[in-house]
């Protein structure tokens, strides 16, 4: 339709903060507005400050967030890194109107991550997140759990083994829901010579 051709555009302000007022503490708080457009069109930055500015945003959706983080060093071979956030946004319905109805919805939750270097190229990662969110089509409340295991080369190769958990309930329309997953991914991956490119050589997930 005439009315899903047309253009538009919105300023989107963004800033953060890093802070460490010792060594090994990073305080990181940061504040955007953000206009999800077309996954194919998209030129934006998608992180301020390691904080991701959309998460699943339905197209055209704009969203306000505010984000917290804390790192935190506690030995030569261990870091932990967490972060909560609080998001609502604006989500036009779907009929592709020249004023289309606006649905106001909203999320939130965090996530905490223990990085511990078993050598200097293998790392275990046990990390937990839930996250609650009301969106155009219903109600999702999730928690996730997975423990990875990833090994760094020196010359660029990559590899990440993990175990994941997910547990979610919600509600579809007027219909309940409650889903528990066990996933295995491996994946592995090439950084080019100098920085040029990352080729992703292998994705598995088994559910």
């Amino acid at each position: 339709s005439d009315a899903f051709q047309n253009s538009t555009s919105r300023w989107n302000p963004q800033g953060g903060i890093l802070f460490t007022p010792f060594t090994r503490t990073t305080l990181r708080f940061a504040y955007f507005q953000n206009l999800q457009t077309h996954f194919s069109e998209r030129v934006a930055p998608t992180h301020l400050y390691g904080f991701p500015l959309g998460q699943n945003e339905s197209e055209m959706s704009h969203s306000t967030t505010f984000s917290l983080g804390w790192d935190q060093g506690f030995t030569n071979s261990g870091f932990l890194r967490s972060y909560a956030f609080w998001r609502d946004r604006r989500t036009p319905s779907l009929d592709f109107s020249e004023d289309p109805t606006l649905f106001d919805g909203k999320s939130y939750g965090g996530r905490i991550a223990y990085n511990q270097f078993l050598t200097d190229e293998l790392t275990l990662v046990p990390q937990y997140s839930v996250a609650h969110d009301l969106d155009l089509f219903g109600l999702r409340h999730d928690h996730e759990v997975s423990l990875a295991l990833r090994y760094v080369h020196p010359r660029g190769v990559y590899v990440t083994l993990a175990e994941n958990f997910l547990r979610q309930t919600g509600l579809l329309g007027t219909a309940r829901t409650h889903v528990k997953a066990y996933t295995t991914d491996l994946e592995v991956s090439w950084e080019m010579p100098r920085k040029i490119g990352l080729a992703s050589l292998l994705s598995l997930i088994h559910i």
